[in-house]
C-alpha cells in the first residue's frame, strides 16, 4: 500500500496545522521523552529535530516502523547534494507521528545553511517529498545584509566570537569582499570597532582612520654642511644656522613602509612645525619628493611661500599628483629651501608630520 507524507515540520520554522496532525495522546508524548537526557556540549551539536506524518494511499495515519531518508539540495529539482543521505531506518510511528534527529550520522556543516535549501524526503527508498527549509524568525538577524544592532545587556561586546580549534586552519573571522570584507565603525569618542588581543594576521585590511608618521627635525642633513650647521636640542628640534648670508638647503629623508595591512599608503599631507628667530630669516620653500628610481621622482609638494613665524608654529601643505606609495615607489625626500639675512638669526625645525591613509 502506497504512503504519502502529508506533513513536515523541524526546528527551521514549519509546523503542521491542527487541521491535519493528530495529537498524539499524553502517554504516547510521555513515552517518546529520552531516558538519559543528552549531555551539554561547549558548541551546536550541528543538528536539527524533525517531525513528520505519515498516512497511507487513503489517508490513514501509518503504524508501526518505516525507514527514512533524508537529503538536501541547493534547488527543488535536479540540484546539488549538499547533504546526505542520512538514514533512519526502523522509525516508529504513532497514529502516523514520527520525531526524529537529523543530523545523527551526518553532522549538519553550518555552512551549507548560507543559501536555500530543499530537504527531500524518502519513505522506504520511494521519494515522497521536496520542501523547502525555512527560517524561524530571529535567524533572519543572520541572513546575508542583516545587521546586528542593540545593547548586549551587561556585556561590553555586541558579537564575541571565539573558536577554540588548535589547528593552522582554525580563525576566529573570515571576511571576504569586493570592496570591504569586514565594515567597523565607531560610534563616539574613544569607541573601539574593533578588539582583539591577538591580532596576528590580516589580508585585506582597509581604515580610513588618519595615520601619522613624525620624522624629528634633528635627522635631516645640509646640503653644504661646510656653511649650514646644526645643533641638536632635547626635544629634537634642529637649530640651524648659516655661516654666509644668503639661500641653504636642508633635507628630511622619510622611509616609510609602501603598505600597512596589505594596503597601499597614501601620503596625504604634510605638516611643518617651525619657527624663526627673526622674520628676516625664514622659510623660502617646501618641496616633497617621492622616489621612483634611482635617478627620477615625482613632485608631491612644491611650496614657495615664504614662513616667518617667530612664535612656535605649523603649517599644513596637501599632495598632490601620484601620492601613493607602492612597491616600487616610496622614500620620500623633503627639501626646506631657507634664507638667512645674517649669521645670527637661526631657524627652528621642531619636526615634520605626515598624514596617511589607505582610501585610495
Amino acid at each position: 500500500m502506497g504512503s504519502t507524507l502529508l506533513i513536515v515540520g523541524t526546528v527551521l520554522g514549519q509546523e503542521p496545522t491542527k487541521e491535519e496532525v493528530v495529537q498524539p495522546t499524553k502517554e504516547e508524548a510521555k513515552a517518546e521523552l529520552p531516558v538519559n537526557p543528552p549531555t551539554p556540549s561547549s558548541h551546536p551539536p550541528y543538528q536539527m529535530n524533525y517531525q513528520g506524518y505519515l498516512t497511507d494511499g487513503n489517508g490513514n495515519p501509518l503504524e508501526g516502523q518505516q525507514s527514512l531518508e533524508f537529503s538536501m539540495y541547493d534547488t527543488y529539482t535536479n540540484g546539488l547534494q549538499l547533504w546526505g543521505p542520512e538514514s533512519h531506518a526502523n522509525v516508529e510511528l504513532k497514529r502516523g507521528l514520527f520525531n526524529i534527529v537529523l543530523g545523527e550520522t551526518k553532522s549538519l556543516r553550518p555552512d551549507i545553511f548560507k543559501q536555500a535549501l530543499f530537504l527531500q524526503v524518502k519513505v522506504n527508498e520511494t521519494t515522497m517529498a521536496t520542501q523547502t527549509l525555512r527560517t524561524v524568525p530571529y535567524a533572519f538577524n543572520l541572513l546575508p545584509g542583516a545587521t546586528l544592532e542593540g545593547d548586549p545587556l551587561g556585556s561590553v561586546y555586541a558579537l564575541t566570537v571565539i573558536n577554540t580549534g588548535t589547528t593552522a586552519q582554525s580563525r576566529g573571522v573570515w571576511a571576504v569582499g569586493n570592496q570591504y570584507g569586514l565594515l567597523a565603525q565607531e560610534t563616539g569618542t574613544g569607541d573601539v570597532a574593533i578588539r582583539s588581543t591577538s591580532f596576528v594576521e590580516a589580508q585585506g585590511y582597509k581604515s580610513t582612520a588618519p595615520s601619522y608618521w613624525w620624522v624629528s627635525g634633528m635627522s635631516g642633513l645640509a646640503a653644504n654642511p661646510a656653511e649650514l650647521t646644526m645643533r641638536p636640542t632635547l626635544t629634537g628640534t634642529a637649530i640651524l644656522s648659516s655661516t654666509l648670508p644668503g639661500t641653504q638647503y636642508f633635507y628630511l629623508p622619510v622611509s616609510l613602509p609602501s603598505q600597512l595591512y596589505g594596503q597601499e599608503v597614501a601620503v596625504k599631507n604634510l605638516t611643518v612645525y617651525y619657527y624663526v628667530a627673526d622674520s628676516h630669516s625664514y622659510i623660502a620653500a617646501t618641496r616633497m619628493e617621492k622616489l621612483t628610481a634611482a635617478d627620477s621622482s615625482e613632485t608631491l609638494i612644491d611650496e614657495s611661500i615664504p614662513l616667518t613665524s617667530t612664535l612656535a608654529t605649523s603649517y599644513t601643505l596637501t599632495t598632490t599628483g601620484n601620492y601613493t606609495l607602492t612597491e616600487s615607489a616610496g622614500p620620500l625626500n623633503v627639501q626646506f629651501t631657507l634664507y638667512f639675512s645674517d649669521t645670527t638669526q637661526p631657524i627652528y625645525l621642531g619636526a615634520i608630520r605626515l598624514l596617511l591613509a589607505h582610501d585610495d
